[in-house]
């Protein structure tokens, strides 16, 4: 589990400092393509999942490659403060 230091915004959900985890990546091996389905936690024990689309790979990726693709899109396109 990784903690955001921060708020995120999840379509009219407003999330402060939660930790996520990624649970699931779906591979469309032709498209070369993924989803990332993460998890996110709140302090008081709620449970969020949010799916990650947008990731393409050339050859194959690594989990390392889908954790930062991940942490990324959170800290660009959900981190609101």
């Amino acid at each position: 589990m990784k903690t955001i230091n921060g708020t995120i915004q999840l379509r009219d959900l407003t999330i402060v400092n939660p930790t996520y985890e990624v649970v699931n990546v779906n591979d469309n091996l032709t498209n070369k393509t993924c989803s990332i389905e993460v998890v996110f936690e709140t302090p008081s024990i709620i449970k969020y999942s949010y799916s990650i689309s947008g990731f393409s790979y050339d050859t194959t990726w690594e989990d390392a490659d889908i954790f930062a693709f991940a942490e990324d899109h959170i800290n660009t396109e959900l981190k609101i403060g």
